[in-house]
C-alpha cells in the first residue's frame, strides 16, 4: 500500500512538468507554429465550427533552465501544439494570464486558453 501511494505521488508530481502537448510531427509542429490565433474580442472573417476548449502552460522563462516563470509566446505556442493535435485548423477565443502556483510545478506559470476550431466548408 505504501509502494502504490509513493508511486502514485511521483507520477502526479512529475506530471506537474509536462506541458501537455501531444506526439507531432515535423510538419505538424511547423503548423502549430505559423498558426493564427484569435485573441479575446476578435473574431475571423471564416465560418468555423468549435472542436473544444484546450488550455496550455508554459513554465520556461526565468532564464538558465529555471522554472521560475512562464511567458506568453512559448504558452501560445504549446496551445497551437494542442490545437494541430485535434485537427483545428486554429484557436479563438484566446487569452493568457500568470496563474496561482498550485497550477503547476513553478512560481508564476503562464497559461493560454481558447477554443479549437475547423474552417467551415
Amino acid at each position: 500500500m505504501k509502494k502504490s501511494f509513493l508511486t502514485f505521488t511521483a507520477g502526479l508530481i512529475l506530471s506537474g512538468c509536462a506541458t501537455g502537448t501531444p506526439s507531432l510531427t515535423p510538419d505538424q509542429k511547423v503548423r502549430a507554429y505559423d498558426m493564427e490565433v484569435f485573441e479575446a474580442g476578435f473574431i475571423p472573417d471564416k465560418k468555423y465550427t468549435l472542436i473544444e476548449e484546450i488550455s496550455a502552460v508554459d513554465c520556461s522563462g526565468g532564464g538558465a533552465g529555471s522554472r521560475v516563470t512562464g511567458t506568453k509566446e512559448p504558452a501560445l505556442y504549446n496551445l497551437k501544439l494542442k490545437a494541430v493535435g485535434l485537427n483545428a485548423d486554429t484557436v479563438v477565443d484566446v487569452w493568457c494570464k500568470k496563474t496561482p502556483i498550485f497550477l503547476s510545478n513553478c512560481w508564476a506559470p503562464m497559461q493560454c486558453k481558447g477554443t479549437a476550431v475547423k474552417w467551415a466548408e
